[in-house]
């Protein structure tokens, strides 16, 4: 009867293990507009282990977070909200036909310089909704 034994895994052995895996997503999760570089450093800040920026970003991969383009959207507070209201209120009997002779200014954008994009990143594995997210949106 032939016995088989377990050889030693070949290969570099992993830097990280499932802690540190774990102190990277709520690293990310909290800083969320942060580039990976800067992200490295933190991380690198407080932990014993150093790592590089080419490890944080595999490991930002493999923990499911992807880049995106923060979405534009006004920051509502209650009283803009409420103006709003009584603002469509007072307009709701208006007849399609008046409503078509108007023109909203927020319809076009007129970019003079770049359009100055802040990243942050997402949660492939979760619901698209958090892109609306008021934590990664940028204010208008």
């Amino acid at each position: 009867m032939a016995t088989y034994v377990s050889k030693k895994a070949s290969g570099k052995k992993r830097k990280m293990n499932v802690r540190d895996e774990r102190q990277i997503r709520r690293l990310v999760e909290k800083h969320r507009k942060m580039s990976c570089k800067k992200l490295r450093v933190l991380y690198n800040s407080f932990s014993d282990k150093t790592i590089s920026e080419i490890t944080m970003r595999r490991k930002h991969e493999r923990l499911g977070f992807r880049g995106r383009a923060a979405s534009k959207k006004l920051l509502l507070k209650a009283k803009h909200r409420s103006t709003r209201r009584k603002w469509c209120g007072e307009r709701s009997a208006r007849t399609t036909a008046e409503w078509n002779m108007r023109v909203f200014s927020d319809e076009c954008r007129f970019c003079l310089r770049s359009d100055g994009r802040v990243w942050v990143t997402l949660e492939t594995m979760r619901p698209l909704p958090q892109v609306y997210n008021i934590s990664h949106a940028i204010p208008q």
